[in-house]
């Protein structure tokens, strides 16, 4: 075992869209690349070089950039599912997933570190509600060193 995660649930509801939202400083980027930037904030936030996972993932998702942040949400079976979001504050990532659950008419699944209280705020506040406990494990030598405040 290595960390302790919750899994959040967004019902689908429209009553939780918010149109016309502004999204200043939010941008769909046209490459399937995230910028230097992005990768060294999910090096920092995940602990170790996940560029060729982001950009598998970047290839069936929807992906929201800030200068300093970004996130994606992606198709699942049950329902969609928000993730990777990484950005150091508390605004810019509420901002991100304000945006990224819009995209969406669907339940909405989203995994987060039980340490990290800011992102459990951001669920709360969008309507999420904690339904599963989950467990991030590793096998063999520990690759990881997350860093639990970073969304």
């Amino acid at each position: 075992s290595e960390h302790k995660l919750r899994r959040w649930h967004r019902k689908s509801d429209r009553a939780f869209k918010q149109p016309g939202e502004p999204t200043t400083g939010l941008t769909t980027p046209s490459s399937d690349q995230l910028s230097d930037t992005h990768k060294s904030l999910d090096r920092t936030a995940f602990g170790c070089d996940r560029e060729e996972w982001l950009n598998r993932v970047r290839d069936d998702s929807h992906l929201v950039c800030h200068e300093n942040g970004f996130g994606m949400i992606r198709s699942g079976y049950l329902a969609d599912y928000l993730g990777p979001v990484c950005a150091p504050n508390q605004v810019t990532a509420q901002r991100l997933i304000e945006v990224l659950v819009n995209q969406t008419e669907r339940d909405i699944f989203w995994d987060i570190l039980a340490e990290n209280k800011i992102a459990e705020s951001v669920a709360q506040k969008l309507g999420f509600v904690a339904v599963r406990d989950l467990t991030r494990m590793y096998r063999g030598e520990r690759q990881s060193c997350v860093n639990p405040h970073i969304l």
